[in-house]
């Protein structure tokens, strides 16, 4: 007799629970905004950065996440791609960069406060080798 009542319980909280899930998720689709400088020309995914300022938008995709991209006159779009790291939130936001020869590119940008870290393949032109030098530039 109470074999039929624990289903119907446990689809009410299934269904409860569901419900502020999708809520939560429909009202934080940004996830987070900040800035940062690049020094010099950078390479992210098959977008070319200028040196200066640019502002960036993280938003929630289906599936991952999205980088919204302004500044220099550019807006471009980069899908996290890559993998994607959880780990416990840091202080402070770092975009890491991999410098071989004269081209830097993307190689992660890490989200301290979200306790996330997407990380980027590397561009694929000629040598794959990993022996460029990693430069961090902080985010806010």
């Amino acid at each position: 007799m109470y074999l039929f009542r624990f289903p119907r319980i446990s689809t009410f909280v299934l269904t409860t629970f569901s419900a502020l899930f999708l809520g939560a998720n429909i009202s934080s689709a940004q996830v987070s905004r900040g800035e940062f400088t690049l020094p010099f020309e950078t390479h992210w995914a098959t977008a070319v950065m200028a040196p200066g300022t640019y502002s960036y938008t993280l938003e929630r995709a289906s599936p991952g996440f999205v980088l919204f991209i302004r500044g220099q006159g550019k807006s471009v779009t980069i899908p996290a791609v890559g993998t994607m790291s959880v780990v416990d939130p840091f202080k402070g936001s770092t975009l890491l960069l991999d410098t071989e020869g004269r081209q830097s590119t993307v190689r992660s940008m890490q989200f301290g406060h979200l306790g996330l870290i997407l990380r980027y393949r590397a561009a694929k032109l000629g040598d794959t080798s990993s022996s460029g030098r990693n430069e961090s530039h902080k985010s806010s």
